[in-house]
């Protein structure tokens, strides 16, 4: 029996429902876990813009996207490492 418009349109939708009760039903505990991982990120600024809205309001903020502002990391990190970590005075035992 062929399907109608409605009945075309209207799975999806189902399917849609379906998928998304599922998912919370599965992983509820899981999103929430994440959530708290996020907030505990070592860098929480970014990782709450980033969870908030994703990429798109990562790079509203910094004008690099996540894979941009990692290349950029990955250049500076080792003398941002180095001039961080680099006591003054007298090292403490």
């Amino acid at each position: 029996m062929p399907s109608t418009a409605t009945q075309v349109i209207e799975r999806p939708n189902r399917q849609w429902k379906d998928e998304t009760s599922n998912l919370v039903a599965n992983f509820e505990d899981v999103a929430r876990h994440v959530e708290e991982e996020a907030s505990d990120s070592g860098s929480p600024i970014p990782a709450e813009y980033t969870a908030l809205g994703g990429d798109d309001t990562l790079k509203g903020m910094t004008n690099f996207s996540a894979p941009e502002l990692d290349a950029l990391w990955a250049l500076v990190e080792p003398a941002v490492t180095i001039t961080w970590t680099q006591g003054r005075g007298q090292a403490c035992d």
